[in-house]
């Protein structure tokens, strides 16, 4: 039989020390009281907190709104360097700026907005230590001006406490969970101090909130980290992955592309095409809000298009100008249907067309716009953007048949919550945007289309997945 060779069995032995390490390290660490019992304590800023602006910002706004000049930088000078109380920071102030205390806690608030999922886990008990200048009283106050029952809460600031890693010993924490995103004093101090620290990094913007910039970005982070589901469940899944991370970044840098299209072609109306357009529309309408007089969710539907009834061309007349000056948008699609359904009309009247991405047709017809060509195969960016009703099957003297919706709709509606937050925090659009920036940006999201795979397997269900229902691709 032959032996085995020394080396391998130095590793096997140096495996098996580390095993046995490990084993012994997180017995140690379960002694005491059990997990469900263990003392918890959390970091606030960037944990149960986050700003939306930088404290030289916040300094910065005291000093526009209330003066005096030069605020800011005797502020800022009065707290670099060194771990103070806000009370011995205002005493070190000039004379005339010891008197904004007040002002500063309001913008300070203001700035603030809750990270839901760290909140929603808080518990009777918990201790909140912060190593910010704010008394703790300032800091029930920020947590109950968002809902947040603090009676039961223990909440310690202490601005060199964390640092230094004597803050554990002096309220006697010993053996408990502290949550924080700083590696150094919510990580490392906090396990020197006898804690088993877990670093929460989810306030940090992600890779597509930092391609998007500073104005779209803040606005995905702070919609992301709104976030009301469990982590790990499908709405939550759905509310900042699919939506925060893939499709609200998608549909801004479109809009901005369509934008420049609609003024290159002179369009007056806009026909976003139900069902798939149904974010997209609101997404439009909050970046261009003088524009949103022009905007029409259009029914249709490829089962309509193909056999329309007289009410739905009635319906379709109505809507078109007599110049030709409208566009008809879609997700994505080879604009086919689309061009056989208005041959009907004259030339000179028939719409414009637009879409995220084209499979097949060329970028080259008159009036075709697109954010993307050729379109990734196998790629449907409608698993993302479905509304809560179901396809067009006819159209009648009421209006618009619809089916029942084939898709779930306990996700569909979160899909919808998010976009509705987000719409509420986006700034509308100046106009100058640079477009093939946008452009530039949405193909760098489009990279990430792997991720459709097995959403696509999730949402495609039931009758839809075996076309028995009226498509809503154009």
């Amino acid at each position: 039989m032959p032996r085995a060779h020394p080396f391998w069995a130095l590793v096997l032995a140096v495996v098996w020390c580390a095993a046995l390490v490990g084993l012994y390290a997180y017995a140690v660490a379960g002694r005491g009281p059990s997990r469900r019992k263990r003392q918890r304590s959390w970091d606030f800023y960037g944990t149960l907190m986050n700003r939306r602006c930088s404290e030289d910002a916040v300094f910065q706004a005291v000093e526009d709104k209330y003066g005096p000049p030069g605020f800011a930088v005797a502020r800022k000078r009065a707290q670099a360097g060194r771990r103070r109380t806000i009370a011995e920071i205002y005493n070190d102030m000039p004379e005339g700026m010891r008197d904004r205390l007040a002002q500063e806690m309001r913008l300070e608030l203001a700035s603030l907005y809750p990270i839901v999922e760290s909140c929603n886990r808080l518990r009777p008990g918990d201790w909140i230590v912060s190593d910010g200048p704010y008394p703790p009283e300032a800091l029930r106050g920020f947590l109950q001006a968002f809902g947040i029952d603090t009676r039961e809460l223990k909440i310690v600031s202490t601005p060199a406490g964390k640092r230094d890693g004597w803050i554990w010993s002096a309220i006697g924490l010993r053996g408990g969970l502290h949550t924080g995103d700083n590696p150094w004093t919510d990580g490392v101090r906090a396990w020197l101090g006898g804690q088993r620290p877990r670093l929460y990094l989810s306030a940090q913007p992600t890779w597509s909130e930092r391609l998007m910039g500073s104005q779209a970005g803040e606005a995905l982070t702070e919609t992301r980290l709104a976030n009301p589901y469990a982590p790990g469940s499908e709405e939550h899944r759905v509310w900042s992955c699919e939506q925060c991370q893939f499709n609200l970044p998608l549909l801004v840098c479109s809009s901005i592309v369509l934008h420049n299209s609609i003024k290159a072609w002179g369009v007056t109306r806009v026909l976003f095409a139900t069902r798939d357009c149904c974010i997209w529309a609101g997404v439009y309408a909050a970046l261009y809000p003088a524009e949103a007089d022009t905007l029409v969710y259009f029914d249709c539907s490829r089962r309509v298009f193909r056999q329309p009834p007289e009410q739905y061309l009635e319906y379709v007349e109505r809507l078109l100008p007599h110049d030709g000056s409208a566009v008809f948008v879609d997700i994505s699609g080879s604009g086919r249907s689309f061009r056989r359904f208005f041959r009907r009309w004259p030339v000179a009247r028939r719409p414009a067309y637009f879409a995220i991405g084209s499979y097949v047709e060329s970028p080259l017809l008159p009036r075709t716009g697109y954010v993307l060509w050729p379109w990734p195969f196998g790629v449907r960016l409608e698993v993302l953007n479905y509304d809560t009703v179901g396809s067009l099957v006819g159209y009648g003297d009421g209006g618009a048949h619809r089916g029942p919706c084939e898709y779930p709709l306990n996700l569909v509606r979160v899909a919808h919550a998010a976009a509705d937050l987000f719409l509420a925090k986006i700034q509308p659009c100046s106009g100058t945007e640079d477009v093939r920036l946008a452009r530039h940006r949405a193909h760098i999201i489009l990279g990430a289309t792997v991720m459709l795979i097995p959403i696509e397997q999730r949402y495609h269900v039931g009758a839809h997945q075996n076309n028995n229902v009226g498509e809503t691709s154009k």
